[in-house]
C-alpha cells in the first residue's frame, strides 16, 4: 500500500498556550501543522472549541438561504419550508449532538440562521 503524505496533517490538541512544536516525519516529509482539521464533515480545532466548526456551516447556510430567496421568492411558503427543511436544516443539525454550543456568540448565530 502507498500512502500520500501531503494528504496527512499534524493538528496538537491542548488547552494550553505554550506547546513545544515538534515537526513531524512521514515518508520522508515533514508534515504540515494546522490549528483546525475538518474531519467527517465536523471541523475539529486544536483547543476543542466549536467556533470553527460553526462560523463554516452557518457560512454554506446562509449562502443556501441566499439561493432560496432569491429563487423561491415568488412561490408558496410551504415550498419553501420544504426547501429550508431539505437543504438548510441539515446542514445546521449535522452532528449537533457534539457541538452544542456553548459560547453566546455561537448560539447567536445558530439563531440568526433559523431566523
Amino acid at each position: 500500500m502507498e500512502f500520500n503524505p501531503t494528504k496527512f496533517k499534524v493538528m496538537c490538541i491542548t488547552t494550553k498556550e505554550n506547546t513545544v512544536k515538534k515537526q513531524y516525519v512521514f515518508c520522508c516529509q515533514i508534515l504540515e501543522e494546522v490549528e483546525n482539521h475538518p474531519y467527517h464533515g465536523s471541523m475539529f480545532d486544536s483547543k476543542m472549541k466549536w467556533s470553527s466548526h460553526i462560523s463554516n456551516f452557518t457560512r454554506k447556510a446562509n449562502v443556501l438561504l441566499n439561493v432560496m430567496k432569491r429563487n423561491l421568492w415568488n412561490c408558496p411558503r410551504d415550498v419553501k419550508e420544504v426547501a429550508y427543511k431539505s437543504l438548510v436544516r441539515p446542514k445546521i443539525e449535522y452532528a449537533s449532538a457534539a457541538w452544542d454550543p456553548y459560547y453566546k456568540k455561537d448560539v447567536v448565530a445558530v439563531e440568526r440562521v433559523q431566523r
